[in-house]
């Protein structure tokens, strides 16, 4: 065969006539001419295939060898490859492997991976044959690479499709998570297999992206955050309150509260940690003072009982501008409390209802405003009284008072009104407050408003209120009871472990003879505090640009194992798989 000279472009010189493989369907054998064919010197020259699409399957599917191509060109064709062969043809393969065990399958089925994979050597222009070792990595981890490629795109086809069913459609969705990482696992397990000749080194290499990446991303979003949407919707409240929220309050990580909860109570940040929640409850206070109409920083009895002298002066003043005109409307409210509540209550109460509708009917038509107000009083508290244990009497009650309310604000004008409205509910706002300081706790008694007693008083004042969210104080009561509190109960073990350590000879002992032990048992928690609770350090650990969760992590090994499966069942690199048919 050595005399033999090369046959021009388009022609093979083969050993016999045999070797010539039937063309596929809608393609025809054109003969060669036989002045080259004798020119040549050859046995036999082996005709061209051409089809509908000239050259689609040239020369069963080895049109123009490309060698020595380079690293990009290798990336792209093995890229090609297992999106075209592997991933297209690799379906028609396996059916056709299983009609073969029953003899119907065919030596190279229609549309398979060898098809497929003469389609994308066309689309190339060519076929790349990687030569040297970098050549062959880079063609193996362009491959293993289209692989992911083409499974993530059959995925989101699956996750779009309409009446697949919920299983199909989380399938889908779980092939497409997180498609760059899965690009650049599968790309790189691919690689090492082949530069390794060890599928299982491959495998270590995919499952490395993704760790490494999460590394980064732990780097850029080292917190996860844990608040559920009504605990984030209340660390809102607190935050337009303007009461500051620290990085663990704002994630919810267990992790910063428990580092919190020690930094309390060590040297040096002990005492910033103290001064940093000695902000939050004077803010807190000052926001929950303002719904009552008082700028003040705590709740003190000289704080409340100024406020309550404000507020009866302007009731006093409203009370002089007003006159209660009664109407009709007056009088079919009135007669429906009676009808609804007075077969509901005992003959008591019932009595106690009938005196308050009769005294209000012996005014003559009118009520001063002094009387309207007092009146209006009596009825409040007496509701609030009676509301855990009669329900229905509380509610006859706050149905009289509500109807003295509109037939009031029908004798107002609108602005006479508008202030009406405006001091009651301060005064309201007021009382609950006043309740939720008498208290002998030590938060009370500096003047603090406890968070979960304001909530607890609320509770009292109104439950079903309360359980519905309705109120001035309801949302920054629940906020404080969420984020406010000491989050990791103190035992007192850290100071015990420092001073017995300090008493004994341990790292506080040392402290006092060893410059090195003392700078780091006082400048670590310094240091901490500093980190984690400085404007920049708080930033880092709140921000939350990238997004993460255990069933993402869960769905990209999935991912990345089956495509590493895929890509070992399709062959290997380096054998048979790479060069195709002969």
């Amino acid at each position: 065969m050595s005399g033999i000279p090369q046959p021009p472009p388009g022609f093979v010189v083969v050993d016999s006539p045999q070797q010539i493989p039937p063309p596929p369907p809608g393609f025809e054998i054109i003969p060669p001419n036989a002045g080259d064919a004798a020119a040549m010197g050859a046995a036999d020259v082996r005709p061209e295939v051409r089809g509908g699409i000239r050259d689609l399957i040239l020369n069963d599917g080895k049109a123009k060898p490309q060698e020595g191509a380079g690293v990009i060109a290798n990336v792209g064709a093995g890229a090609s490859r297992g999106i075209y062969g592997d991933i297209l043809g690799g379906p028609v393969d396996l059916v056709n492997a299983g009609l073969k065990q029953v003899g119907l399958g065919s030596e190279r089925p229609f549309g398979g991976s060898e098809d497929m994979r003469a389609v994308s050597d066309w689309i190339a222009g060519g076929r790349v044959e990687p030569v040297t070792e970098g050549e062959r990595i880079a063609y193996a981890g362009g491959r293993a690479g289209g692989q992911a490629l083409g499974t993530m795109a059959g995925g989101h086809i699956l996750a779009q499709a309409n009446n697949v069913g919920q299983l199909a459609q989380g399938a889908g969705r779980a092939m497409t998570t997180q498609p760059l990482t899965q690009l650049a696992s599968a790309a790189t397990g691919g690689a090492v297999s082949e530069a390794t000749d060890n599928p299982w080194l491959g495998l270590l290499a995919a499952l490395a992206v993704p760790a490494g990446v999460a590394g980064v991303q732990r780097v850029i979003t080292p917190v996860t955050n844990q608040l559920n949407p009504e605990q984030m919707r209340l660390a809102q409240v607190l935050q337009h309150e303007g009461v500051p929220l620290n990085a663990a309050q704002q994630t919810g990580s267990k992790g910063l509260k428990t580092l919190d909860s020690v930094l309390d109570n060590l040297p040096i940040s002990g005492g910033r940690n103290a001064a940093e929640k000695a902000a939050q409850r004077t803010a807190f206070n000052r926001a929950v003072m303002r719904q009552a109409g008082e700028n003040a920083d705590t709740a003190t009895p000289d704080v409340i009982n100024r406020a309550y002298g404000r507020l009866g002066g302007e009731f006093d003043n409203l009370a002089r501008q007003t006159t209660v005109q009664f109407d009709q409307r007056l009088a079919t409210d009135l007669t429906n409390v009676a009808q609804r509540y007075g077969r509901l209550l005992p003959s008591q109460q019932r009595g106690v209802v009938q005196n308050v509708l009769d005294d209000i009917a012996q005014t003559g038509g009118t009520m001063t405003g002094q009387q309207y107000q007092r009146i209006r009083s009596d009825l409040s508290r007496a509701a609030s009284s009676a509301a855990k244990n009669d329900p229905y009497y509380a509610e006859a009650l706050r149905g009289i008072r509500n109807a003295l309310d509109d037939v009031a604000g029908r004798s107002m004008g609108p602005q006479t009104r508008a202030e009406w409205d405006e001091v009651r509910r301060q005064y309201g706002n007021l009382k609950t407050i006043g309740k939720s300081v008498e208290s002998t706790g030590e938060l009370a008694r500096g003047g603090d408003i406890p968070p979960k007693m304001l909530a607890n008083a609320l509770k009292q004042n109104n439950p079903t209120g309360y359980t519905r969210g309705r109120g001035d104080l309801n949302d920054i009561a629940r906020a404080g009871a969420e984020f406010l509190g000491d989050p990791i109960p103190n035992s007192g073990t850290a100071q015990r472990m420092f001073w017995q350590g300090a008493l004994t000879g341990g790292a506080g002992g040392m402290a006092a003879f060893d410059p090195v032990a003392a700078a780091t048992m006082f400048g670590a928690p310094a240091l901490a505090q500093a980190l984690t609770h400085s404007p920049a350090g708080q930033a880092w650990l709140t921000n939350q640009i990238i997004q993460r969760g255990p069933q993402q992590t869960q769905q990209l090994i999935a991912a990345i194992l089956a495509n590493r499966g895929l890509d070992s069942v399709s062959g290997p690199i380096g054998g048979q798989a790479l060069q195709g048919p002969r």
